[in-house]
């Protein structure tokens, strides 16, 4: 929470397993915007740098929530911005939801990423890739009604991004849950056997032979094995190619 001295009222850093739950006041720490200077004993939130350059950044807000939801969490890894916001999300949090950049929790890397989405775009929610949430309101209230919002947009988001997938509509996040295992299971199935291939070489034409017919691979720049073997690949999966050509 900002204060009106440029400082920032910060909880502490929880890093042991009583968890959130056991904290008091004692253990909320006043923490300066312009160097991250504070007084005592108990030590801020290793986040305290992303929350200054919101409260730098956005005159408006006076309330920044970090959080680790579900839904922006999954988001956070697909690797894109939320576009086209809608209904009273869109209203509470704007048309779009940026992705900031990756970066280890704590560093200057992950704070320089929340700062440049929040450059690119008015949203009052960012997603980190691959960590969470960092949601900005004028107060208390309107933070953790955006973080309500937030949690509602990404799980649409999920479920549009499954069906441009599968061309299929989820009924639940189980449909969502089996087709990522399916995913995994082939991911992690044994490669398919190649056909071994005798190649050789006219001009800008590589033959691929093997025992009862042979494969045309038209090569316009140089030679290389790696483009022989991947046609190769292609050729023993697809039995009705005759030429390949590539430009």
């Amino acid at each position: 929470m900002k204060t009106k001295e440029d400082y920032i009222k910060f909880l502490s850093d929880v890093r042991d397993a009583s968890g959130i739950e056991s904290l008091t006041p004692d253990d909320i720490v006043l923490v300066r915007m312009d160097d991250l200077s504070y007084d005592g004993d108990v030590k801020p939130s290793s986040e305290k740098g992303i929350h200054a350059q919101c409260y730098l950044l956005r005159k408006d807000c006076n309330f920044v929530i970090h959080t680790h939801q579900s839904n922006a969490s999954i988001i956070s890894a697909l690797g894109s911005d939320i576009n086209n916001v809608e209904g009273k999300a869109r209203e509470l949090i704007g048309d779009n939801v940026p992705l900031a950049s990756y970066g280890l929790p704590g560093t200057g890397k992950l704070r320089k990423g929340v700062v440049n989405a929040l450059q690119r775009s008015d949203s009052k929610a960012v997603i980190m890739k691959h960590h969470g949430a960092v949601c900005l309101g004028k107060d208390y209230d309107e933070a953790f009604e955006i973080a309500s919002q937030l949690e509602i947009v990404c799980q649409k988001e999920v479920f549009n991004r499954y069906k441009a997938l599968t061309n299929k509509t989820a009924e639940s996040f189980r449909d969502i849950c089996d087709y990522v295992a399916d995913l995994k299971k082939r991911a992690e199935a044994p490669a398919p056997q190649l056909t071994a291939y005798d190649s050789s070489r006219v001009g800008n034409v590589v033959k691929l032979n093997n025992k009862e017919s042979f494969y045309q691979t038209h090569i316009t720049f140089n030679f290389s094995p790696i483009i022989t073997f991947l046609r190769t690949f292609f050729v023993s999966n697809s039995p009705t190619v005759r030429l390949l050509a590539t430009s």
